[in-house]
């Protein structure tokens, strides 16, 4: 977040961004698996051991009494499927300057799990 925050302040206030649209994005971003398999070695301690398949999830998540069980809403799979790439290069090189840097989202993933971990339980 503080990359996002202060890559903004200063992009926003860059004389050679003018008339610019930048994606403020993780240059080496993580796919929605690898966050999740982070998060539960952060939270549990453990990994998560195989994968069910798509067809499998999404007929148990068609379940109300499942979803709401989990905390899971079936549209959150679309996040394990989805194919995405957004182009940072240019807020990249406009940063340069700056020393302002994306960080690695693994680097930050304990403070990130403590959070929702806290956020979730109270």
């Amino acid at each position: 977040m503080d990359y996002i925050i202060q890559a903004t302040a200063f992009l926003a206030l860059y004389k050679e961004g003018a008339g610019k649209t930048y994606h403020l994005t993780d240059p080496n971003p993580c796919t929605a698996s690898e966050i999740y398999e982070l998060f539960v070695e952060e939270l549990y301690n453990k990994k998560p051991k195989g994968h069910l398949p798509l067809s499998l999830s999404q007929a148990f998540l068609s379940i109300r009494q499942v979803r709401a069980y989990l905390g899971v809403e079936k549209e959150a799979l679309d996040y394990f499927t989805w194919k995405w790439y957004f182009d940072c290069s240019l807020a990249q090189a406009d940063l340069t300057a700056s020393g302002i840097v994306c960080p690695d989202f693994k680097e930050g993933c304990s403070s990130h799990g403590r959070f929702l971990f806290t956020t979730q339980t109270g």
